[in-house]
């Protein structure tokens, strides 16, 4: 086993917000209560449905689709300027921490702990909330009108699941729902242990089950978190002292058809079963969505996809990814498309079981030339980082992940590193449970 120690020193980054990607002319889908600036959206065509492309190339190779989708979220080339650029372009990240931090520390220049922590509790321009597939995304305050109206925020029949998995009815929750609001709006933020002391011995045990409703429904907030960067303990404020306004809502078909065409912009060439898993559609839903908006059918490696038409010539012109990157488990990237659809894209088939488990969980991977050469995984004390990296093959590219490893050491304010190779990972599936979190040490 191979062994380097660094010395590093941490250097500030600017904080330089940069542009949103993927925005088109000014056309407001609904109207907006929020102290931020309005968002931009593209206008939308009246049903302009799927057209075949028949331009001199229809069959596109998978290192130019690579190459289009990394570029567009900083994988390869130059990092992103800033975390909201860094949002927008992969239309969210993945909330759940480590993986938040860590999929910023990819995709944007000079990245800091402090930087996605100054937009979530300082500037309070980003937010934690169940969206797309009832996953929890870090999301711009900005979009959430859109996003949320396209994911069927506050749908009924998701909010009657889950009150039956709770087991109480309506009436009950709206009572104890009613009660956190009450000690939310005497309190700054509170910890669901810090409600449970303020409601008194009557505080129900499913408590944190109505905390988690009340968040999907945006009546409170994942305010800020309790512990370090790797936490997900959390306090929660009522949502319009944390936001400045309650959400507004928008036409939700209009804003499927929104998100369709944010998610093409971001991960195509895609299919629509890719969209569909990712947003949490029905097919229905999914088809309406796509005949909104100006796509063309393209082949990618003989498959069929759809692209936005506009995107063909950056599609047509874009360079295979270049370059080595360290994306944490359930990094917006490796979770971008539909679960039979992943090994070709990103994955060798070979190697599939070795960066997904059975539910579809990716694991954490380092991303050589836009596709998964090995996994990783990482131990933080104090300021010591320890980087163990474990490639499918024979070690290669030493360097630049070396130099990837001193990247994360000085974003996480790390001042001694330890990299480390393995040999080759064991299966996930034959693994401990949640070995997609550490492939190296439960995965063997």
């Amino acid at each position: 086993m191979g062994r380097d120690v660094l010395r590093l020193h941490a250097q500030q980054m600017p904080d330089d917000l940069g542009h949103v990607p993927g925005r088109g002319p000014v056309e407001e889908l609904c109207r907006r209560s929020f102290p931020h600036p309005v968002i931009v959206l593209r206008r939308l065509p009246g049903s302009v449905g799927t057209r075949r492309y028949r331009g001199r190339v229809t069959d596109f190779s998978l290192a130019r689709v690579r190459g289009l989708v990394l570029s567009r979220q900083g994988l390869t080339g130059p990092r992103l300027g800033s975390v909201g650029e860094a949002t927008s372009a992969a239309v969210g990240v993945f909330g759940s921490a480590p993986t938040c931090y860590l999929s910023y520390a990819a995709r944007v220049a000079g990245f800091r702990l402090e930087d996605l922590d100054r937009e979530l509790y300082g500037k309070r321009s980003l937010v934690r909330v169940r969206s797309m597939h009832e996953m929890a995304f870090v999301l711009p305050v900005e979009d959430l009108p859109v996003i949320l109206s396209a994911t069927n925020a506050g749908d009924g029949r998701a909010e009657a699941r889950i009150l039956k998995a709770m087991g109480i009815d309506g009436p009950l929750y709206e009572h104890w729902s009613a009660r956190v609001l009450e000690v939310l709006a005497g309190v700054p933020t509170a910890s669901v242990t810090e409600l449970r002391g303020h409601l008194g011995a009557d505080a129900p045990k499913y408590l944190n089950y109505v905390v988690a409703l009340m968040g999907r429904q945006c009546r409170v907030v994942r305010a800020e978190v309790r512990g370090g960067w790797r936490s997900d303990s959390y306090s929660y404020a009522a949502w319009p002292s944390w936001t400045g306004a309650a959400l507004a809502a928008c036409d939700p078909a209009e804003a499927r058809a929104e998100l369709a065409r944010r998610y093409l912009w971001s991960f195509g060439p895609a299919t629509a079963a890719d969209l569909k898993w990712w947003a949490g559609w029905t097919v229905r839903d999914t088809r309406a969505a796509l005949a909104a908006l100006d796509v063309t059918e393209i082949t990618v490696a003989d498959v069929p996809a759809l692209v936005l038409t506009e995107d063909l010539d950056a599609l047509a012109a874009a360079a295979p990814p270049k370059g080595v990157r360290l994306l944490p488990y359930w990094d917006a990237l490796m979770m971008g498309y539909e679960r039979l659809a992943r090994a070709p894209r990103l994955v060798d088939a070979a190697d599939h079981p070795r960066v997904y488990d059975k539910s579809g969980n990716g694991t954490s991977a380092v991303l050589v030339d836009g596709r998964a050469a090995g996994v990783w995984e990482f131990e933080h004390v104090k300021d010591a980082l320890t980087v163990r990296v474990a490639p499918f093959g024979e070690p290669s590219r030493r360097a630049e992940i070396e130099a990837e490893a001193v990247l994360l050491a000085e974003a996480t304010g790390s001042t001694d590193l330890t990299l480390e190779f393995t040999g080759p990972p064991g299966l996930l599936a034959d693994g401990a449970r949640n070995a997609f979190m550490a492939p190296i040490r439960l995965g063997a």
